[in-house]
């Protein structure tokens, strides 16, 4: 379990070639929100499963998309894109026959965002739209291989949570306390 505090986690960039990413897989819709993203200014980096499939050798289902814009940023950027989730905001964008999910980066709650963070007795979360920075995200993620960015215009893979050695080394590590991470996940 990795449970050390933002500040001190160590970010590690990786080219995707030296990860055997194939960045010709990405999809159209992906590589286009992305550039979309980036071009105004925001971040715009594949996460989560599809990064974890192709250093595992398989081809990525979909495309989620993690930035530093806020839903309400992201929306008019898109001509085919909503708002959706109360749980958790998030913005579809639609491109041909593809949806993409585009997800603002998460940070813990704090006194001042208290009223954005709800969860029940049981500790599941009922809402979570308390945004943050990239390194936030990063620690609010289930699991290492879970959290590792890519960059597919600059073709880099930015890793704060020690994901990529966890995949060359098949081995699946929580980030945070367990009971806590199991218990907002848990449906009432």
């Amino acid at each position: 379990m990795k449970d050390t505090p933002p500040n001190t986690q160590a970010k590690h960039r990786y080219s995707a070639i030296s990860l055997s990413i194939d960045l010709s897989e990405v999809s159209e819709g992906a590589m286009l929100v992305c550039q979309t993203l980036q071009q105004h200014g925001y971040d715009g980096y594949l996460v989560g499963g599809c990064v974890r499939d192709w250093m595992q050798g398989l081809h990525p289902k979909d495309f989620d998309i993690a930035t530093n814009a806020t839903p309400e940023q992201i929306r008019p950027l898109f001509k085919r894109a909503r708002i959706i989730g109360r749980r958790f905001k998030l913005v579809h964008v639609h491109h041909k026959r593809e949806m993409i999910e585009v997800a603002t980066y998460r940070a813990p709650p704090s006194d001042e965002t208290s009223h954005l963070h709800k969860q029940s007795q049981s500790g599941r979360v009922l809402r979570d739209n308390v945004y943050g920075s990239l390194l936030e995200d990063a620690c609010r993620r289930d699991f290492t291989v879970n959290a590792m960015y890519l960059d597919p215009i600059s073709k880099e893979v930015i890793d704060f949570q020690g994901g990529v050695e966890d995949m060359q080394n098949q081995h699946l590590e929580l980030i945070g306390d367990p009971d806590k991470r199991f218990a907002e996940d848990i449906m009432e």
